[in-house]
C-alpha cells in the first residue's frame, strides 16, 4: 500500500530518477577539491576535455554538454552542493533564464544527486496543484523532491513552493562562462567578449553558435549575432531619436522622463526607475509603436516587442503553449534588461468583465498567467525592465491590467490637432530636406491626419521627386494635400485681395509674414502665417499694430473692391472678433487708454463690452479709427496689393521667398515700419 502511495503519479512531469556517473560534471573537477582547480581546467580544456580510455586526448565537449554544468558550477554555493549530493530531505527549487534552460537543468540536476520525483514545470497552470498531495507525501516521508521552470510562482505546484528548503535563481551565463565553454568547445579562449553577450540568448541559440571544430573568435561572432536579432536592436536603427519627433504630448514628457532617470541609473546616481509601466492609448496611425521604439533607441535599451498575435504565430495555439510563449517572452525580455518589453494590441486579451461565457474557460487560466508573470516582472527591481503597452481602445482594457503595481497608467496620444504640430512632425519624416522652407500650408491643409498619415505624405512626395529625377520640394507635398478650387472667380478674387492686405499691411507695419494662401479650408477662404504681431509684455502701440494688421483683409477689400464682405467677421477667432476682444480688454483689463481702473479680467471683457454702452462706443471708435490707418497703407500700397492678390489667384499659396520677389518686383512698399497711431485724440 505504501510502495503504491509513494509512485509518481501519472501524467505529472513527475518521474524516478538516478544520478549518472559518467556525466560531464562527474568529470569536472569540484571547486573545492584543490587550488590549482582554474589551472587544471585550463590544462583539460585545451588538451580534450573527455579522455579516452588509453588516457591519450579524446574529442572536444560542445557546449550542450557543459553549459548548464558551468553556470550550476558558477551559482551554486558548496555547501548546498554537498546538500545536493548527500541523500537528507530536500525540497529546491530552481528558477531558470528561459523554458528551453528546464529539461538541461534538470538533467544536470540528475547527475549531481538522486531525487524522488522532479517537477519541470510546464504543464498547463490549470493543473498545476493537481500533484500538490503528492509532494506532500514525498516530503513527510523524507523524499528529495525537485521543482525546475522558468516561472515557478505560476507553473510549479504550490505545495513545492510553500516547502522548499532552498529556492535558486540561475542567472543567463556571464563572459566568464561563456569563455569556458568556448574553450572546451574549441580549445582556445576568444580574446574579447561583449558585455551581456549571453543575458538575452536561449539555451539552444548559445549550444548553437558555439560549436565544436569552430574558432573561439567564430563563436563569438555568432552569439553576437543572435544577440542582436534577439534583442530587436536592428528595429531601431533607423527610428527618429525623441528629440527628433512631435506631436505626442504627455506621452513624449513620460518618455523624456524616464530617460533621464535611466541615464540617472546608469551614473550610478539613482536606482533603476520604477516609473517604467505605461500604456499608451490612441487611433490608429498616432505614431504609439514609433514613440517606443525610439526611447528604446535613445535610452541604448533593447527592445522586445510582441503581442497576442505573435503568441499564436509562434506556437500551435492550444493553451500550453500561448501560457509558454507568454513566460518566454517575459524571460527574453528580463536577460536582456535594460530593456523594453513592448505589449503591443494589448486590447486582444480579453476584458474579463465583458467577456463571453464561451471563451471565458479557455482564457482564464491566460489572463491570470499574465497578470502573475507581469507581478513577478515589476516586482523585482533588479531586472531592470521597462514594460509599454499600446492598444488603440484605452477603454477595453482588463481592469486588473492597468493599475498601480502593474501597468501603472494610460496616457493618450491623440491625433496632431493643430498646424504647427503637424509640421513638426512632417520635419522629422523630412529629415535634413527642406528644413528653411515653408510647410505651413500642408499643416493647415491636414486638419485630421495622424502621424502614419503625415509619414505617408512624405514618402509620397519622395517618390514623386525621384521620378522626376530632382531634389524634394514643398510643391510635392502641397500637391498631395491641396484640394481643388471650387469657388468661382469672383470669389476666389475677393478672398486673394483680403489675405494681400493683411499680407501688404503686415509688412508696412515691421511684422514678418511666413506664408499666405487662399486654399479653403474647413474654418476659413485662406489664412496669412506671420511671425509675432506682440512681445511678451506688449505695449499699447503693438496691441494696435495686432489690429490693424487684422483689420488690413476688409480694408484691403473696401479699398481695392469697393466694399467689404462678410469674410471679416461672423465667427470667433474672426478678424473682427479677435479685434473687438483686444480692443475691450485694452481698455478694462489693462489700463493702457483713457483710465487705469481695472475692471474685468481679459477673459471678461467681451461679456462687459456688451453690458457697457459707454464702453462699446469708446472700441467701436478704436476700431474705426485703426481701419482708416489700414486703409490708408492698402492705398498707399495698391500697387503691391494687387500683385499679391494676383500671385494668389494663379498660384493659391506664396512662400515668404515667393511674397518678397513680387514686392520687389512692385517696389518697396510705401510706410514700411513706420509709427502708427500717432494721433490719439480718440481715446479721450
Amino acid at each position: 500500500m505504501l510502495a503504491a502511495l509513494l509512485k509518481p503519479p501519472r501524467n505529472s512531469r513527475c518521474r524516478r530518477v538516478q544520478a549518472s556517473p559518467q556525466s560531464p560534471e562527474a568529470m569536472m573537477p569540484d571547486e573545492n577539491d584543490d587550488l590549482s582547480e582554474a589551472d587544471q581546467f585550463e590544462k583539460d580544456a585545451r588538451e580534450g576535455y573527455a579522455l579516452a580510455k588509453n588516457g591519450k586526448p579524446g574529442r572536444r565537449l560542445p557546449a550542450s554538454d557543459t553549459l548548464v554544468d558551468k553556470v550550476i558550477k558558477a551559482t551554486l554555493p558548496a555547501g548546498l552542493k554537498r546538500r545536493i549530493r548527500g541523500r537528507a530531505s530536500l525540497c529546491l527549487v530552481i528558477e531558470v533564464p528561459a523554458a528551453d534552460w528546464t529539461r538541461p537543468v534538470v538533467d544536470a540536476c540528475r547527475r549531481l544527486g538522486s531525487w524522488r520525483a522532479i517537477y519541470e514545470g510546464e504543464s498547463n497552470p490549470k493543473n498545476r496543484n493537481k500533484d500538490n498531495a503528492s509532494v506532500t507525501t514525498y516530503l513527510s516521508n523524507g523524499g528529495r523532491v525537485l521543482g525546475v521552470s522558468h516561472a515557478p510562482d505560476t507553473l510549479l505546484p504550490t505545495s513545492i513552493l510553500g516547502s522548499a528548503d532552498v529556492r535558486l535563481t540561475l542567472a543567463p551565463p556571464d563572459e566568464a562562462v561563456i569563455s569556458d565553454v568556448i574553450l572546451v568547445a574549441t580549445a582556445r579562449r576568444p580574446k574579447d567578449i561583449p558585455p551581456g553577450l549571453g543575458q538575452s540568448l536561449s539555451y539552444s541559440e548559445i549550444c548553437g553558435a558555439i560549436r565544436v571544430g569552430s574558432k573561439a573568435s567564430e563563436c563569438v561572432q555568432r552569439l553576437a549575432a543572435a544577440a542582436n536579432a534577439r534583442s530587436g536592436s536592428t528595429a531601431t536603427d533607423h527610428v527618429p531619436l525623441l528629440d527628433e519627433l512631435a506631436g505626442y504630448g504627455e506621452a513624449m514628457a513620460w518618455c523624456k522622463d524616464l530617460l533621464a532617470d535611466v541615464e540617472a541609473w546608469r551614473r550610478g546616481e539613482a536606482p533603476f526607475p520604477t516609473n517604467s509601466r505605461i500604456v499608451f492609448a490612441g487611433p490608429p496611425g498616432t505614431g504609439k509603436t514609433t514613440l517606443v521604439r525610439s526611447l528604446a533607441r535613445s535610452g541604448q535599451l533593447s527592445l522586445v516587442p510582441t503581442s497576442v498575435g505573435d503568441w499564436f504565430a509562434n506556437s500551435p495555439g492550444n493553451l500550453d503553449s500561448v501560457i509558454k510563449q507568454i513566460a518566454e517572452v517575459f524571460a527574453a525580455a528580463k536577460a536582456a534588461s535594460p530593456a523594453i518589453l513592448f505589449l503591443d494590441e494589448l486590447d486582444a486579451i480579453p476584458n474579463r468583465a465583458t467577456m463571453s461565457d464561451r471563451g471565458r474557460d479557455w482564457w482564464l487560466p491566460v489572463i491570470t498567467f499574465m497578470l502573475t508573470t507581469l507581478d513577478s516582472a515589476v516586482s523585482q527591481a533588479s531586472r531592470n525592465l521597462i514594460i509599454i503597452g499600446a492598444t488603440n481602445f484605452g477603454d477595453h482594457l482588463d481592469a486588473a491590467l492597468v493599475r498601480p503595481g502593474r501597468l501603472e497608467r494610460i496616457v493618450t496620444i491623440e491625433t496632431p490637432d493643430d498646424p504647427e504640430t503637424r509640421v513638426e512632425i512632417l520635419r522629422s519624416h523630412l529629415g535634413s530636406d527642406l528644413r528653411d522652407d515653408d510647410l505651413s500650408l500642408v499643416g493647415r491643409l491636414t486638419p485630421r491626419a495622424t502621424g502614419a498619415d503625415l509619414a505617408g505624405i512624405v514618402r509620397r512626395a519622395r517618390r514623386n521627386a525621384r521620378a522626376g529625377a530632382r531634389p524634394i520640394s514643398p510643391a510635392d507635398l502641397i500637391a498631395l494635400v491641396m484640394p481643388p478650387e471650387t469657388r468661382d472667380a469672383a470669389t476666389l478674387r475677393r478672398v486673394a485681395v483680403h489675405e494681400a492686405g493683411h499680407v501688404v499691411v503686415s509688412s508696412a507695419t515691421g511684422v514678418t509674414v511666413r506664408g499666405v494662401s487662399v486654399v479653403q479650408g474647413e474654418l476659413s477662404g485662406g489664412w496669412m502665417a506671420s511671425d509675432p504681431v506682440m512681445g511678451g509684455m506688449p505695449v499699447r502701440s503693438e496691441l494696435e499694430r495686432f489690429a490693424v494688421v487684422s483689420l488690413g483683409g476688409a480694408a484691403a477689400e473696401e479699398v481695392i473692391l469697393g466694399e467689404r464682405s462678410v469674410g471679416a467677421g461672423g465667427v470667433k477667432g474672426s478678424d473682427l472678433a479677435r479685434t473687438t476682444e483686444i480692443l475691450a480688454i485694452l481698455r478694462v483689463s489693462f489700463g493702457l487708454a483713457d483710465a487705469l481702473a481695472f475692471r474685468a479680467p481679459h477673459d471678461e471683457a467681451i461679456a462687459l463690452l456688451e453690458s457697457d454702452p459707454v464702453l462699446r462706443k469708446a472700441v467701436e471708435a478704436d476700431m474705426r479709427r485703426l481701419m482708416s490707418r489700414a486703409g490708408r497703407i492698402v492705398e498707399d500700397n495698391r500697387a503691391a496689393v494687387e500683385a499679391i492678390a494676383a500671385a494668389l489667384q494663379e498660384r493659391r499659396f506664396l512662400s515668404a521667398a515667393d511674397i518678397e520677389a513680387v514686392l520687389h518686383a512692385g517696389g518697396p512698399i510705401n510706410g514700411a515700419l513706420t509709427p502708427i497711431l500717432s494721433d490719439r485724440s480718440s481715446d479721450r
